[in-house]
């Protein structure tokens, strides 16, 4: 017998909705009490599940303006409330106000004789990583200025925030709308708990290149969108580096829009280039970090730098024979994530996005990885407590990095099976 689901009436996806934003109200205040912060959570991605699987297939109106409604209550407590998890905010108006005030950042540490005034202000005991220069890319470091215009406290650092949230949200329809795919889907990104906590409670700048990703990994071809999608991916790669690595898979089919991405990005380079200190101290910071990895604690920057090519480099010949770039992409991601050594909750938010945008991620041969890949992104948040709960080399740290990635590895699991009984992978096409 097979079970088939109702659809859901207005007032069911209603009340789904109003238990979804009591949650988010009263995890805002749940700082400083992790055991209540954790069944808030929990109830809340229970809630946004149930919310998400019944409104997924939809693209009437009353689903899209609940959506939208749903997602903006659950960000206004995050953003009232002041960063619970990270103290990147803070650092990211720090390096605002350097480049204000004419300074580099990555060439000026906050222990710099430049940065002295700024040591005197509220912002100095929040900053982490006094030793090291700021490494991230121009465009991050303008968003970082835009936010720090008043750098009386966090709101407009917040605010930057919440615009690449926005734009990820619009790529999405637009995306969706393109290839007549359901806009329902964006709920996936949109009532995500942990977007609402890391985009407008964290202030973190990922959303922007989410964004840039998911609008050049899925636009149709030929189409009117494709020539924005280099400027996107260049947008993503002057936010975050790694997208650099999905760029050629991005337009592997497509030589010119490569070209114009490596263009715009060059361009964007020529000022840090004259000033000698292009990436700041990206490699002492990469070598220092090492948080809540799975692979990547055995394998090190160097182990992931391999796997990373290696994947990429059969992602780019999967779309070269006429693949689905989007998987091709999302792939990529998956394998620079559980072979890093630093995996940030915030970094495995972009898997989300990228499955709403994939034609058949539920069904098939990648029903088993796409479940993981969802079951991930909410159980990554465990992560949050190592080492202000627990520490990640006691039993009880290790159990909770198990409990993390139980989802994940049990979907790759799934697929390597599926693919072994299916006869090996199989070119998915565009």
């Amino acid at each position: 017998m097979r079970l088939v689901l109702k659809p859901p009436t207005t007032a069911e996806l209603a009340i789904l909705s109003t238990l979804e934003v009591a949650c988010a109200l009263g995890l805002a205040p749940a700082d400083g009490r992790p055991a209540v912060a954790a069944m808030l959570y929990a109830a809340q991605a229970i809630i946004a599940l149930c919310l998400i699987v019944r409104v997924w297939s939809r693209d009437d109106r009353f689903a899209v303006v609940l959506i939208l409604f749903t997602a903006a209550a659950i960000r206004v407590p995050a953003f009232a409330s002041p960063p619970s998890l990270s103290n990147d905010a803070y650092r990211y108006v720090w390096d605002g106000e350097l480049v204000l005030r004419g300074i580099d950042p990555h060439a000026a540490t906050p222990l710099s004789p430049e940065a002295g005034q700024l040591r005197s202000t509220w912002l100095w005991p929040h900053i982490d990583y006094r030793t090291i220069p700021n490494v991230y890319p121009p465009l991050a470091l303008a968003l970082f200025a835009v936010g720090a215009l008043d750098s009386r406290d966090l709101e407009g650092v917040k605010l930057v925030a919440l615009g690449g949230d926005a734009l990820v949200i619009a790529a999405l329809f637009a995306v969706l709308s393109a290839r007549r795919m359901p806009r329902g889907r964006v709920a996936l990104y949109a009532l995500h708990p942990l977007v609402a906590i890391e985009f407008a409670g964290n202030a973190h700048i990922e959303a922007w290149a989410i964004a840039g990703i998911v609008f050049a990994a899925a636009s149709p071809a030929g189409g009117r969108m494709m020539r924005l999608a280099p400027l996107a991916i260049a947008t993503a790669i002057l936010t975050k580096i790694y997208p650099a690595v999905l760029a050629p898979i991005a337009f592997a089919r497509n030589r010119v829009g490569l070209a114009i991405t490596a263009g715009v990005v060059a361009i964007a380079y020529v000022p840090e280039l004259f000033r000698g200190h292009a990436l700041g101290s990206a490699a002492n910071y990469l070598g220092a970090q090492r948080f809540n990895a799975s692979l990547g604690a055995l394998f090190g920057i160097a182990g992931e730098l391999v796997i990373v090519s290696i994947v990429a480099a059969i992602s780019y010949l999967y779309v070269r024979r006429g693949g689905d770039k989007t998987v091709a992409v999302l792939a990529t991601i998956v394998a620079y994530l559980v072979s890093s050594p630093n995996v940030l909750p915030w970094y495995v938010l972009v898997l989300p996005a990228l499955v709403c945008v994939v034609a058949r991620p539920f069904q098939g041969a990648l029903r088993a990885l796409s479940l993981g890949i969802v079951g991930w992104s909410f159980t990554v948040a465990i992560a949050y407590g190592a080492p202000s709960v627990w520490r990640e080399s006691q039993p009880f740290g290790i159990l909770a990095r198990v409990l993390e990635y139980v989802p994940l590895y049990a979907g790759l699991l799934g697929a390597a099976l599926r693919a072994r009984r299916n006869g090996g992978p199989r070119v998915v096409a565009a």
